[in-house]
């Protein structure tokens, strides 16, 4: 007889948030001294902050920016979950580790494939909206762009005769790319995911040891 181990998922904290809510499965009672030091308003803001912690060790960038695109938006009084420094802070921080880790990826780019970079690019001009909408860092996400598509372009391979293109063009046919191609690039982008979640989920199974697997009876 084996007993195999089981992974009894857990209702985690953010599962349920909605499209503008990232506390939709949170309750709390509505009385202004629980705003107080120490109460609850701190420690949904260490939740954020322990959040914010795992998917940035994850390298989650895209999780990273919705987790920011929500906090941005100003909740209704009711639903006052953190304190408005405490929640503009936090979308800030949420979005500066995404850029930090898109900014990694683009320093190894050269070492990727052409379809590699081009899913790189989609990835920045997702931050580059974001930063539209944020009013912020939105110099440096132009800078992502321009130097992926010049990659893309093989700027640094052509003659040394030939000027190379300036950066205002260089981003905008960048900025023409990314919105032609946006809906392929999410579909391989999902199934680039999906292959690399199963991969992780047999890594993880074969680095369990035997009695980890299953145990005699």
């Amino acid at each position: 007889m084996e007993k195999h181990s089981k992974f009894v998922p857990q209702h985690g904290l953010f599962t349920d948030r909605s499209k503008t809510n990232l506390f939709q499965y949170l309750w709390r009672i509505p009385i202004d001294e629980v705003d107080r030091r120490g109460s609850f308003c701190s420690h949904i803001c260490k939740a954020v902050e322990l959040l914010l912690h795992v998917v940035s060790e994850l390298k989650e960038w895209d999780t990273l920016l919705a987790v920011s695109s929500l906090l941005h938006l100003t909740p209704n009084k009711d639903k006052k979950y953190l304190r408005d420094n405490d929640r503009l802070f936090l979308a800030l921080k949420a979005f500066d580790i995404a850029k930090d880790i898109l900014k990694r990826r683009i320093e190894s780019a050269t070492a990727l494939s052409r379809t590699e970079q081009k899913l790189l690019l989609l990835d920045c001009f997702e931050a580059y909206k974001h930063a539209q909408k944020m009013q912020t860092s939105v110099q440096i996400t132009e800078h992502f762009l321009t130097k992926l598509f010049r990659m893309l372009l093989h700027e640094t391979e052509k003659s040394p005769e030939m000027s190379p293109l300036p950066d205002k063009l260089v981003f905008e046919r960048a900025i023409q790319f990314c919105v032609e191609n946006a809906e392929s690039g999410r579909k391989l982008s999902a199934a680039n995911t999906a292959a690399a979640s199963s991969q992780s989920a047999m890594e993880h199974v074969n680095k369990q040891g035997p009695s980890e697997k299953s145990q005699s009876a």
